[in-house]
Order: structure tokens, then C-alpha cells, then sequence
């Protein structure tokens, strides 16, 4: 007898079982480790592109078609990490 008569069904029915090995690779898991696994990744690049606009915030290249340069300017704007 594998189980006690008088053992909750619940717990029987949650038992770890070899019947199926493959329970983990179940399409909603797959589905979850897809979704989570992009979810990070967007938010890794979303980092990556933040840091790089901070970066090169005062970069000359980046403040050629800008609203608020100065057209009136007489010297070139030079990047911090060039002086």
C-alpha cells in the first residue's frame, strides 16, 4: 500500500511522484521562464541605454539638432572626460 487510507487526498494528490519526470518542462513553466526572461532583459537594455544618455549627455555630437543649444555660441562645447 503506497499510502494510508486515512491520509487527505490533498496530500496524497501533492506527493512527488516519478510517474512524470517532465512536470517542470510544462508549456505554462516554459512560458514563465520566457516572459521572466525577457522581462530582465528589456529592463538590462533599458539600463544600458539610460547610462549611456547620461554618459554622453554634454557630448558635442549629441547636442547638434538639440533645442537648447545656444546659436549665439562662439567656442565648441567639449566633452568633461576631453579637458
Amino acid at each position: 500500500m503506497r499510502f494510508a487510507q486515512s491520509s487527505p487526498a490533498s496530500y496524497q494528490h501533492h506527493q512527488p511522484t516519478t510517474e512524470n519526470p517532465f512536470v517542470l518542462l510544462s508549456g505554462h513553466f516554459l512560458f514563465f521562464m520566457y516572459a521572466f526572461h525577457a522581462a530582465i532583459s528589456i529592463r538590462y537594455w533599458f539600463a544600458i541605454d539610460i547610462a549611456i544618455r547620461y554618459r554622453y549627455r554634454s557630448y558635442p555630437a549629441c547636442s547638434i539638432a538639440s533645442s537648447d543649444s545656444d546659436s549665439e555660441r562662439t567656442t565648441t562645447p567639449v566633452a568633461a572626460w576631453l579637458r
